[in-house]
């Protein structure tokens, strides 16, 4: 299959995914779980004392490093609508950072899984948030699994549409 029809695939399957519930999305049996628990512990109520992804844990320069490097390593297989939106908020809202740090840097490339530095899946990170409308701060995020493990993934309420 030539380039462009290995984009055009890619970005078919990555739409037919963005319309499928969160639910129906197919978890491995040892992920049974751990999705039951992380549903639980999102039910619970959240301590506004933790870091989240809403207190800039990226810098801008590490976004726009991870935006380059998305271009140049994702864009061919991912476009980048895939990495939010209902179904992307719905997976990952109020898991730890570390949980979407691993899914991406033991999985991606597709072709070459967990070949990346730990610095450069830390960009794309970077970049995936910044996507989401988080808020950039002072320092980059740093490949920290442990430090991740206490932030958690926290998006903006939507913005309400005025009535005209």
């Amino acid at each position: 299959m030539n380039g462009i029809g290995h984009r055009i695939l890619c970005a078919v399957a990555v739409t037919a995914l963005a319309v499928v519930p969160a639910d129906l999305i197919a978890l491995r049996p040892q992920e049974g779980a751990k999705a039951s628990a992380q549903s639980a512990a999102l039910k619970a109520k959240p301590d506004p004392k933790a870091p989240t992804t809403l207190r800039g844990v990226f810098s801008n320069g590490q976004a726009e490093r991870g935006k380059d490097l998305y271009l140049a390593l994702c864009q061919s297989c991912h476009v980048a609508i895939a990495h939010t939106g209902p179904v992307f908020r719905g997976h990952w809202a109020g898991r730890p950072l570390s949980d979407l740090y691993t899914f991406v840097a033991t999985r991606m490339p597709k072709n070459e899984p967990a070949s990346l530095a730990p610095e450069t899946y830390a960009d794309l990170l970077a970049y995936i948030l910044k996507l989401n409308q988080m808020p950039a701060g002072g320092a980059d995020l740093a490949p920290d699994l442990p430090a991740m493990q206490h932030v958690r993934i926290q998006f903006a309420p939507p913005l309400k549409r005025a009535k005209q």
